[in-house]
């Protein structure tokens, strides 16, 4: 799928900023402003923002090319945010965005735009693909932990679920009940009783502002706009609104119907569990912060930071001296220094606040802004929670700092005349706020201009248990209080209005004061990690913004702390070595770091679900072999869920299917009992043995290239070497007399090496079957597939489950685990007529190419272990595409299931753009035509490539082209049938 291409709409002073402050620049961003003085509507200016980003990245493509090269996303967030004037300058959808303690994977710097990304990109994985573009609100956050199929249409808007009492503040759809749920009309804010007459015949949904566009749906927003889609160049955009013009229009039976928009098929795509959150003012940025930091209260899976609900205070990128207590609430201080000598109570924004040693006391209600202009001045805004900065300043209705601008001169000994202001100016455009050298800001005029309440005197009570966040050390307050005549400051100071706020702010300084504070805070984060989201962020943007530190974060002292869970101190090794890392320092101390790291991964496996000691004896006659043999695994979507330490983290979800190859499971084991006390070890398909007479030997299971290596591990785990076994015993010779004999050990892999099937943890596994059948240790299945995860732990491979349980356990089923220790999967089988019935049309080719999974894995361990956020939200998408399989195969939809499985590939790929190499897509390539879906089945980079193609003959048709021209000379086609009885032991 090709990347989607994010076009945000911003205010004028954010785009000429853009590229000092958020660097979004390149394929995955464009930037634009509506046009200075000209309105354009929320539809006119979706189109011109189309059009700029056009102009900016069509690399000489007409217009319909450009459009038809990828998929775009318009986000408007270009308003004047005046009930949000904290982030006016820069646009709300820049905001900064605490990381949510539930989360991983998240970065201190984060915006809303980041998150919205997120969200966005998801939905567009989701989309058919000819809905080429969408346009979203700056301003709102969607949230939801599944995102469904979308259905096909030229409009596909997202609802969300509420009460008719809720739906009736916003745009409502109203749909087919059956599947597809096609748009009937769309009504702006209808009452409630409204609302309930249409509910008896039709499904309702508020507007989540989330629309996506199929081409022709475009062209003709654009004609409504003035606009040639063939040709723009040759026209201006005209005002025109989307939502309450286009939308109004769009639906079999629109109450504004129009002839070309008539045309267009519109539907609903309903968020299951979805949350709206809506950031247009400060009470909002508050409000839908806190319902996000509660979306999980679960305390196993919110990173332990809290027991209970978080409190409605935010700090971030900010140094806060007070002691804030539990009576202080609906509190933002962002990119600010509070000292100890403030006094807070509740309802506050605080933002762009220097350094500085104020006594200073905010009564309820009471925000505070110091904005940065050019030369060095600062311009403190003060205005109430709930003030709307719109209204002409002689209107006894027109709010600030809670009450009307009269009351707040009469207060202060002014009027209008003293005041220098006209109060048939609008409150927006009033110039308010003096703007003064930094020297010459002081508390004492910030608190003339906020005035104090009988209210505001210093608040008791239990001190809020926050987790520790983006706060330092605050300067020591000054002495002397400061008695200047603040009135005559204030009049005789030169004032700006909110207005010239935004469009003159000097945003790269404000952004440097954020970094500043940002940085400042990182060294605390560290050392306060058990209850700061220290280990949840994503190391390695952390690590990055450390580059800058003088002195990298202390962490060795934590990371080589025993008393510490293995899990956390292998991420402060893998925090440390990226650091060193990005530092460019000694690449051996960052490898020991990362071996460190690796090892304690192993230790929690080992420690969690190491083997019981036992101790073997012979239960087989003298005579008899016991066979062991199973089939093969096809990991259609989920594989690499069941990674340590992801699946530790976050859970496991796999589909898979057992198959035999050629008719015969392709893994087989053979052992047998012998007289001389000697282990005797054979491979078959390698054509090697090796003769094992002392503890020593055995013990050597973890030399480079050792073709029974594997063998040695296994025998080791059923209790022939301690700590697994054997104490009892001066050596191993000793051991075997008392045993009987020895052992005889045929292995045979009929499979290549490299190929994706999971044959090395299916051969372990049948291996140790095999051995607890002849010594009596009595291993279930399950048991099995731990000690095999155990056992790939002790031989340093790694890797996760799903490959012995895909193996161990027959035909076709969805395997799961919790986000625990302990990964013994839940087994949930799906039906196999699904391949039975489609059996001339799934196709196995083996590619003749080869590649290690070791290496990948560790590069993905890496990522893992550092929170990277790109790699959890493509492993998140890869265990939804798992369950997105088992629902195709329950539904018997063959096409499904082939579209999920093409998905799990592009997954797989982003995960490890090595995945998939030339010489794989050289195969793929060519059968483009005849396939619905395909990949390979390890992690990737050759062996077996799992094909659906459209049907019986397009199968035949490919099978043809490669047994024609073959890749190489290894690669050729297998035959696979289910398998019904997973691994078989038996006695001769």
């Amino acid at each position: 799928m090709a990347e989607l291409q994010k076009i945000v709409s911003l205010p004028p002073n954010g785009t000429r900023h853009i590229a000092e402050t958020e660097g979004l620049c390149g394929p995955e961003y464009a930037v634009c402003s509506d046009p200075e003085g000209q309105r354009l509507g929320s539809g006119g200016g979706t189109v011109h923002a189309f059009l700029a980003a056009w102009r900016e990245s069509g690399a000489g493509e007409s217009f319909p090319e450009w459009v038809r090269s990828g998929r775009r996303l318009v986000v408007h967030a270009g308003g004047l945010s005046r009930r949000l004037p904290a982030y006016a300058a820069a646009g709300k959808v820049l905001m900064p965005m605490p990381v949510w303690r539930w989360s991983r994977g998240q970065r201190l710097e984060q915006s809303l735009l980041d998150l919205h990304a997120e969200f966005s990109e998801r939905v567009f994985e989701q989309a058919p693909a000819g809905l080429v573009a969408g346009v979203a609100s700056g301003d709102a956050l969607l949230r939801c932990a599944s995102l469904p199929e979308l259905p096909m249409a030229d409009v596909v808007a997202l609802g969300l679920w509420v009460s008719p009492e809720q739906a009736s503040r916003h745009g409502v759809f109203f749909c087919d009940r059956s599947a597809g749920h096609a748009l009937r009309f769309f009504l702006q804010k209808p009452a409630p009783e409204t609302i309930n007459k249409h509910a008896r015949d039709q499904l309702f949904l508020i507007d989540s502002g989330f629309w996506l566009f199929s081409e022709r749906a475009l062209r003709v927003l654009f004609a409504k706009c003035g606009v040639d889609f063939d040709d723009p160049a040759s026209s201006s955009v005209h005002f025109y609104e989307l939502y309450a013009d286009f939308g109004l229009a769009l639906g079999a039976e629109s109450p504004a119907p129009d002839p070309t928009i008539g045309q267009l098929d519109a539907a609903v795509c309903p968020l299951p569990d979805g949350g709206f959150h809506h950031f247009g003012s400060g009470r909002d940025l508050v409000s839908s912060t806190l319902a996000l930091q509660n979306v999980v209260v679960d305390q196993r899976h919110n990173g332990g930071l809290a027991c209970r609900r978080h409190p409605s205070v935010f700090i971030q990128n900010a140094s806060v001296a007070v002691r804030l207590r539990a009576s202080n609430a609906n509190i933002w201080i962002e990119n600010s220094a509070v000292g100890a000598n403030w006094n807070l109570s509740q309802d506050h924004v605080i933002t762009g606040v220097p350094g500085n040693d104020w006594a200073l006391t905010l009564p309820p209600g009471a925000c505070l802004d110091v904005v940065p202009l050019a030369g060095e001045q600062l311009v403190p805004r003060v205005y109430g929670m709930d003030d709307a900065f719109r209204g002409a300043l002689g209107d006894e209705q027109t709010r600030w700092l809670g009450r009307s601008v009269r009351c707040w001169l009469e207060e202060r000994g002014l009027d209008w005349g003293t005041a220098g202001l006209d109060p048939e100016t609008d409150l927006f455009d009033a110039p308010l706020f003096p703007a003064l050298a930094g020297a010459e800001l002081a508390a004492g005029l910030v608190q003339w201009m906020i005035g104090e309440s009988e209210e505001a005197g210093r608040t008791e009570g239990e001190p809020l248990n926050l987790p520790v966040a983006s706060a330092g050390r605050a300067p020591v307050p000054a002495t002397a209080p400061d008695c200047r005549d603040w009135r005559a400051l204030w009049c005789a100071a030169k004032r700006v209005s909110a207005r010239e706020l935004g469009d003159t702010a000097a945003l790269p300084r404000l952004y440097a004061q954020r970094r500043q504070f940002r940085e400042a805070a990182i060294p605390r984060l560290v050392e306060h990690h058990a209850r700061s989201a220290f280990l949840r962020l994503d190391l390695g943007a952390l690590a990055t913004s450390c580059r800058s530190l003088p002195d990298l974060p202390d962490v060795n002292r934590f990371a080589d702390d025993s008393s510490f869970p293995p899990l956390k101190r292998a991420q402060f090794h893998a925090f440390q070595a990226e650091c060193q890392r990005v530092r460019g320092l000694d690449e051996s101390t960052v490898e020991a770091h990362m071996e460190a790291a690796y090892g304690a991964i192993r230790e929690a496996v080992l420690s969690t679900l190491g083997t019981v000691p036992v101790e073997p004896h012979r239960c087989v006659l003298p005579d008899q072999i016991v066979w062991a043999r199973s089939p093969v695994r096809l990991d259609l979507a989920g594989g690499w869920t069941d990674t340590p330490p992801f699946c530790f983290m976050a859970g496991s979800r796999v589909t898979n299917l057992a198959v035999d190859l050629n008719g015969q499971p392709p893994i087989q084991v053979f052992v047998r009992p012998t007289s001389e006390p000697v282990l005797h070890l054979r491979s078959i398909d390698l054509g090697s043995e090796a003769r094992i007479t002392t503890r020593a030997e055995l013990a050597a299971y973890n030399v480079v290239g050792d073709p029974f290596a594997l063998s040695k591990a296994a025998l080791a785990l059923a209790g022939f070497l301690p700590p697994h076994g054997g104490q009892a015993y001066a050596s191993l010779a000793d051991q075997l007399v008392d045993f009987g004999g020895g052992l005889e050990i045929s292995l045979l892999a009929a499979v290549p090496k490299g190929s994706g099937l999971g044959t090395s943890s299916i051969l372990g596994a049948a291996l140790l079957g095999a051995l607890s059948e002849v010594c009596g240790l009595g291993w279930t299945q399950a048991d099995l597939v731990s000690h095999t995860l155990v056992l790939e732990q002790l031989l340093t491979t790694g890797g996760g489950w799903q490959d012995q349980a895909g193996g161990l356990f027959p035909g076709v089923k969805l395997l799961t685990t919790d986000g625990e220790l302990d990964q013994t999967p839940v087994v949930r089988w799906l039906p196999g007529r699904l391949f039975a019935e489609r059996s001339q049309s799934i196709l196995l080719y083996y590619t003749g190419i080869t590649r290690v999974a070791k290496n990948i894995l560790g590069q993905v361990v890496r990522q893992i272990l550092l929170n990277s956020g790109e790699h959890l939200r493509v492993l998140a998408g890869i265990g939804q595409a798992a369950d997105a399989a088992a629902d195709a195969i329950q539904l018997g939809d063959y096409a499904r299931l082939a579209a999920v499985v093409g998905r799990s590939r592009q997954l797989n790929s982003r995960l490890d753009p090595g995945s998939y190499p030339a010489s794989v897509r050289a195969i793929l390539d060519p059968l483009h035509d005849w396939l619905l879906g395909a990949k390979l089945l390890g992690a990737g980079g050759g062996g077996y490539l799992l094909m659906f193609a459209r049907d019986p003959q397009a199968a035949e048709r490919i099978r043809r082209c490669l047994d024609v021209t073959p890749p190489n000379p290894r690669a050729r086609f297998v035959d696979m049938s289910l398998s019904e009885s997973g691994l078989q032991i038996t006695r001769s």
